[in-house]
C-alpha cells in the first residue's frame, strides 16, 4: 500500500511512495505526530538525479526488516532538496559539521523538535569500509534516545548552539578594490595549470569562480584572469562533461582532468555555463564558445522543456539503473552503426579506442575543439545523436525550480546578445514573462516551485533575487518598462521578507526551522545574497535611485568578511563587486 509520499509533485518523493517505510512529507502532521508520540525523527533528504541516493533507497528503503526498524522505532521524513533548500542547509550544516564533510543522500536523526542528534550520508546494508549498516545506526539512535534521553537532549541542544553560532552574520566591512586584488591572487593560485579549473578530483564547473575572473579581468585587465577562465572553459568543451553528442554539462567528473562525468545533467549548471561563455565570447570571441552556447541551448529545449515552454530541473545520471549507460559508447557499438570512415573520425578527434576510457566503454571528448575538420566531426556527432536517441534515456525530474529557471532566462539573454541572435535572447525574455506571470503570488512573494499547490506558501530568497535579476535583463533587453517595474516590485518585496541591515536570510522570519538559515558561501550556484546585489546594482544603473547602490554595499559589505576567509566561497559577490566599483 502506498505510504503519504503517493499525493507529492517531487518525482523524488513519488519514487520513496511505494517503500514499506511509512514516509511523511516534510510538514506539521509530521511533526506533531513525532511530538504526541515521543519518537524521534529519520529525516532523509536527497533528490532525482542522486546516484548513491538511488542505492540507498534499493539497498534499504525497500528492505521489509528495514522498513519495520524505522516504522516501530521513528517518524520517517523524506525531502526533497531542491524543493526545500533551506531544510537542506540546516541540517547539511550539521552534518558536516559532526563529520567533516557531507553529500547526498542525507541521513539525519532529530528530536521531535527538529534538532538534529547524529548524521552522516550514505550507510551501506552491511557494514564495510569503516561504515557501519543502517541497521546498526538505527539500533544505535533508537537505543540513545530510548535508554538515554537525557544525553540525546543535551548532544542536539550542544549541536544547536554550534549552529547557532554558525549561522551568526558577520560584521559588515565595505568592500574595496585591495579585496578584489588579493582575492583574485588567492583563486589564480589555486588554478590547475595542467587541465584547467580548480583543484583536483572531483572536479566541478564552479560558475561562480568562473564569472569573478572574467569580472576582474574586466574590472582590473589583469590577462592572467582572462586566461584562467578560458583555460577552464576550454578543458570542460573538450572533455567528457561536456555531451559532445548532445550538448550541455554534467554536474561534475569523477576524476580531475574532465574526463569521466557523473552522468547527472542539471537546469542550473547548464543555465550558469551559458551566462559564463558568453561573458567570455564578449572578451575573446571564437566558435568554440558560440557552438557550446548553441548546442547547451539545444540541448535545454530538447531534453530539459516543459510543455509550458519553462525548464525541468535534471536529468538523472542513471538509465534503467545503470549509470551512464545512455551516453557512453563500446568500440564495437560504433562500429555495428558508422561506416569505417566514420568510425576513424571518431577515433582520431572524439577520443575513441577499442579498449574505452571508461570501464570498457568511451566517453566522447574532443580533444582538438573544432579547429580540425569541424564540418566532418559535426556530422558524426549528429549521427550519433540520433542513434542515442533510439536508446532508453535518463529519468527527467520535472519539478520547475523558480530560481534556476530565472538562472536560465539569463544564460540565454546573455548568449543571444553574445551571438547577435535575437530568437535565442527573445527565448531568455519569454521565459522570464512567462515566469513573471506564474511565479509571483498574490501578496508580492515568488513562489519555488511552478504547478505544486503543496508548497505554495514556501518563500525563498533564492528564488526572488534570481527573477529580479532576470526582469532587469529582460528590461534592458527591450526597453519594456513593465519589465522594469516587475523587477523592482519583487526585489523590494525581498528585501523586506528576507533581508535585514543586508544580511540575506534564505527565509522569512516565521520559519518552521530551528534556526533562521542564511546561504553562507557559493554552492554550485550564487548565494542568494549575490544574486540580490547584482539585480540591485542592474537598477542602480537603470533608474539612477540610490538607494539599489546602498542595498547592494550593504549587502555586499557582509560578504566581505565571506570572501576575506575563503575568496572560493564568495565567486559571485567579487563579481557583484567588480560591477559596483567598475565604474
Amino acid at each position: 500500500m502506498p505510504n503519504l509520499l503517493v499525493a507529492e509533485t517531487s518525482p523524488y518523493l513519488r519514487l520513496h511512495a511505494d517503500d514499506p517505510v511509512d514516509w511523511h512529507p516534510w510538514g506539521q502532521e509530521a511533526f506533531d505526530l513525532a511530538r504526541d508520540t515521543g519518537r524521534p525523527i529519520f529525516l532523509s533528504i536527497g533528490y532525482a538525479s542522486c546516484h548513491w541516493c538511488h542505492v540507498m533507497h534499493r539497498e534499504s528503503f525497500r528492505d521489509p526488516a528495514t522498513a519495520e526498524a524505522l516504522n516501530d522505532g521513528f517518524v520517517s521524513i523524506k525531502v526533497d532538496r531542491e524543493s526545500r533548500p533551506d531544510v537542506d542547509e540546516v541540517y547539511m550544516a550539521y552534518v558536516v559539521a559532526a563529520n567533516g564533510h557531507g553529500g547526498w543522500p542525507m541521513t539525519v536523526f532529530l528530536t521531535p523538535q527538529l534538532l538534529p542528534v547524529f548524521g552522516g550520508t550514505y550507510f551501506p546494508p552491511e557494514s564495510a569500509h569503516n561504515m557501519p549498516s543502517f541497521l546498526d545506526v538505527l539500533d544505535e539512535v533508537s537505543g540513545a534516545f530510548g535508554n538515554r534521553p537525557h544525553v540525546a537532549d543535551a548532544t542536539a541542544e550542544s549541536a544547536m548552539e554550534y549552529l547557532r553560532v554558525m549561522f551568526e552574520p558577520p560584521l559588515a566591512q565595505m568592500p574595496g578594490a585591495a579585496l578584489l586584488h588579493r582575492s583574485a591572487d588567492e583563486i589564480l593560485g589555486a588554478v590547475d595549470r595542467v587541465h584547467g579549473g580548480f583543484g583536483g578530483a572531483p572536479k566541478f564547473p564552479q560558475a561562480p569562480m568562473t564569472d569573478f575572473l572574467l569580472a576582474y579581468y574586466r574590472f582590473a585587465g589583469d590577462d592572467r584572469a582572462l586566461e584562467a577562465a578560458e583555460a577552464q572553459l576550454r578543458a570542460m568543451l573538450r572533455g567528457g562533461i561536456f555531451d559532445q553528442v548532445g550538448g550541455g554539462i554534467a554536474r561534475y567528473t569523477v576524476d580531475d582532468n574532465w574526463l569521466v562525468p557523473h552522468f547527472e545533467k542539471m537546469l542550473y549548471d547548464n543555465a550558469q555555463l551559458l551566462t559564463s561563455l558568453a561573458a567570455l565570447h564578449t572578451e575573446r570571441p571564437h566558435e568554440e564558445w558560440a557552438h557550446a552556447m548553441r548546442a547547451t541551448a539545444d540541448f535545454l529545449e530538447r531534453d530539459l522543456t516543459s510543455p509550458g515552454g519553462t525548464f525541468y530541473s535534471s536529468l538523472s545520471a542513471d538509465t534503467l539503473g545503470d549509470e551512464g549507460a545512455t551516453y557512453v559508447w563500446t568500440y564495437d557499438e560504433l562500429a555495428e552503426f558508422l561506416p569505417p570512415a566514420d568510425v576513424a573520425i571518431a577515433e582520431d578527434y572524439l577520443g575513441v579506442t577499442l579498449d574505452g576510457n571508461w570501464e570498457g566503454c568511451n566517453v566522447l571528448t574532443r580533444c582538438a575543439g573544432r579547429a580540425e575538420d569541424a564540418e566532418a566531426v559535426d556530422r558524426v556527432l549528429a549521427e550519433l545523436l540520433a542513434e542515442r536517441l533510439q536508446r532508453p534515456q535518463p529519468e527527467v525530474d520535472t519539478k520547475v525550480l523558480v530560481s534556476w529557471n530565472a538562472l536560465a532566462a539569463r544564460g540565454l539573454m546573455a548568449a543571444g546578445a553574445a551571438l547577435d541572435d535575437a530568437a535565442l535572447a527573445e527565448r531568455g525574455v519569454a521565459l522570464t514573462r512567462h515566469l513573471l506571470e506564474q511565479a509571483v503570488a498574490a501578496d508580492g512573494g515568488v513562489v519555488h516551485l511552478l504547478g505544486d499547490e503543496a508548497s505554495a506558501g514556501v518563500r525563498l530568497a533564492e528564488d526572488a533575487a534570481a527573477l529580479a535579476l532576470a526582469a532587469v535583463l529582460a528590461h534592458e533587453a527591450t526597453g519594456d518598462t513593465g519589465l522594469l517595474a516587475s523587477a523592482i516590485r519583487i526585489l523590494d518585496h525581498a528585501e523586506n521578507l528576507f533581508a535585514e541591515d543586508g544580511v540575506w536570510f534564505m527565509t522569512p522570519a516565521d520559519t518552521e526551522l530551528p534556526l533562521r538559515p542564511r546561504e553562507q558561501h557559493d554552492s554550485p550556484t550564487s548565494t542568494d545574497a549575490s544574486l540580490a546585489a547584482l539585480a540591485a546594482l542592474r537598477l542602480w544603473r537603470v533608474t539612477e535611485e540610490l538607494r539599489f547602490r546602498a542595498l547592494a554595499e550593504d549587502t555586499l559589505s557582509r560578504m566581505v568578511p565571506i570572501a576575506e576567509h575563503s575568496p572560493f566561497a564568495a565567486g559571485t559577490a567579487l563579481a557583484a563587486t567588480c560591477e559596483l566599483l567598475g565604474e
